[in-house]
């Protein structure tokens, strides 16, 4: 009997193994070709300004006179393991909400040298990238400035549970890249440029968490102690001889039992309070691109 079970044990343990190690050198051996279109900052100029401040504030623009402005920062990177190019159509930008673009810069390519080229088309509202290769790892920074109101989530956007992020708030999510290549999808959706691709993300990690995490174990460290040293001499009141426990139950009784209760809780917050940025140190997957100091000072940790 005890043959039959380890031989049963050992083909499903096998089976598993087999199973694990096939998805595994599967996905490893497939190479995807990603373009991926980062927002890495929105910033409004004319907002939250005195009303009265900005009655006497003229903006003009050609003689137009601008009441809402504001930069944008996309990041956009070949995230996949093969070369992009063989580019039918290039990567366009339609700038949502009627929004003009006053003004673009290329302000970084990685590597150095690399062909990126930038147009604006009549009547100022589409940019159009061309580039004929980016290889995996490789990326470029576009900064446009907009006349126009930053778009905002309608109620078709917003998720199936009615609640939508910072970014979507932010309009991070609303920005519609469209590019015609190979193995590539027609439209690429913008996305907020994840903290892992900073050079400083390093600095993301609170250590005020970690403290707190270290008072609150403290705490229930000295709870713990004080209320077993104090039951532990009185038989009756010790919580871990049941049957004398609960006999001749009193509201004192009751008291222990909250308060080590309470002393559980504290101890639960001790450790998963500061597990929330301990997680942070973890060994993390290796990124295709790192963006250079001199542009993670523009990023936001939101």
């Amino acid at each position: 009997m005890e043959t039959f079970i380890g031989t049963i044990s050992g083909i499903i343990i096998g089976g598993l193994i087999t199973v694990w190690a096939s998805r595994y050198f599967y996905k490893k051996s497939v190479k995807a070709k990603t373009l991926s279109c980062f927002v890495q900052y929105i910033s409004e100029i004319l907002t939250n300004i005195d009303p009265e401040v900005k009655n006497n504030l003229e903006v003009d623009f050609k003689g137009q006179k601008v009441e809402s402005l504001y930069q944008i920062q996309f990041v956009i990177a070949n995230t996949g393991d093969i070369a992009i190019r063989n580019i039918i159509s290039p990567l366009t930008l339609e700038i949502p909400n009627n929004g003009t673009i006053l003004d673009a810069n290329l302000i970084d390519i990685e590597p150095e040298g690399r062909e990126v080229s930038l147009e604006i088309s009549e009547p100022g509202n589409v940019s159009k990238l061309n580039f004929p290769l980016l290889n995996s790892g490789e990326f470029f920074i576009v900064k446009l400035l907009i006349k126009g109101e930053v778009p905002r989530p309608t109620e078709k956007e917003v998720d199936e549970d009615g609640i939508f992020s910072i970014y979507d708030r932010k309009g991070f999510n609303l920005y519609k890249f469209q590019i015609t290549a190979d193995d590539l999808p027609p439209v690429i959706n913008s996305e907020p440029l994840p903290r892992d691709y900073s050079e400083f993300r390093s600095l993301y990690f609170d250590k005020t968490v970690i403290w707190g995490g270290l008072i609150f174990g403290a705490i229930a460290f000295l709870l713990a102690f004080v209320l077993y040293q104090l039951t532990y001499t009185t038989e009756e009141l010790f919580i871990y001889r049941f049957k004398q426990f609960f006999s001749n139950f009193s509201f004192l009784k009751f008291s222990i039992i909250i308060a080590w209760l309470l002393t559980v809780f504290i101890a639960i917050l001790a450790i998963f309070i500061p597990a929330s940025e301990i997680r942070n140190l973890r060994p993390k997957k290796k990124l295709k691109f790192t963006l250079p100091k001199k542009h993670s000072r523009y990023f936001r940790p939101f």
